[in-house]
């Protein structure tokens, strides 16, 4: 599980200490969500759900200066996986 900050791969748990100041984030596994086809090749492939880290990109909080802020009425949040 790692995280890709410049040219360097870091690995998300140390990085924990500056969550705040990167915007790192943690998501939780949802194996509920997992059905179908997609659970019967998880299980034949022996792939569990986990946990993997994220991070905030965007506008800050002008005050706190905190990645993450909650979406406008206007906005949307989009969760991209890349590798």
């Amino acid at each position: 599980n790692t995280l890709s900050l410049g040219l360097f791969r870091q690995d998300p748990r140390k990085l924990a200490k500056e969550a705040d100041k990167l915007g790192l984030v943690w998501i939780d596994a949802a194996p509920e969500l997992v059905i179908g086809d997609v659970k019967k090749y998880a299980e034949i492939n022996k792939v569990e759900p986990a946990q993997v880290a994220g991070y905030w990109y965007g506008k800050r909080d002008p005050e706190t200066g905190l990645a993450g802020q909650p979406a406008g009425p206007d906005e949307k949040v989009i969760l991209c996986f890349h590798c």
